[in-house]
């Protein structure tokens, strides 16, 4: 059982690690911080798109998203939408030079599941997420025990 806690922890931190450091060296170019892709990814592939949404499609708490989009604003790769009634949530989206780097990196991601994924099925593809999917339901439910 010990085996198999060092195994499969060993390689989702690999994969993790490994991710990174092709994330870093797609961006490097660009000089934006590895933190901001998610949001520009999102932003990217949804349009505008409130920081309440931004946080559940990044899975990042509020202040990090609102951080993240002060910075990304601060340097020019994202605007704010104009609000169509004063009850309309604030969106965010990409600027032209926020839309160049949102394609960049879609494209970088598109090619990095493409080449991860080289040799494995459909099939096996989907058991896989369904298999991870199913450690993360079990680990939160741990996590819900512990916090009892």
């Amino acid at each position: 059982m010990a085996d198999r806690y060092i195994r499969f922890t060993g390689v989702i931190a690999g994969i993790t690690r490994d991710i990174r450091r092709i994330t870093a060296e797609a961006i490097s170019r660009f000089g934006i911080k590895r933190s901001f892709v998610p949001c520009i990814y999102f932003l990217q592939k949804h349009g505008p798109l409130s920081a309440t949404k931004l946080c559940k499609l990044c899975d990042e708490d509020k202040a990090n998203i609102s951080r993240t989009l002060k910075a990304l604003e601060d340097e020019g790769y994202v605007v704010k939408e104009v609000r169509t009634s004063p009850r309309a949530r604030v969106k965010m989206r990409l600027s032209e030079s926020g839309a160049e780097i949102g394609s960049y990196i879609s494209k970088c991601v598109s090619d990095m599941v493409t080449l991860a994924t080289e040799g494995i099925s459909d099939g096996e593809i989907e058991t896989m997420y369904s298999v991870l999917e199913r450690i993360g339901a079990n680990l939160r439910g741990v996590l819900e025990e512990i916090d009892q």
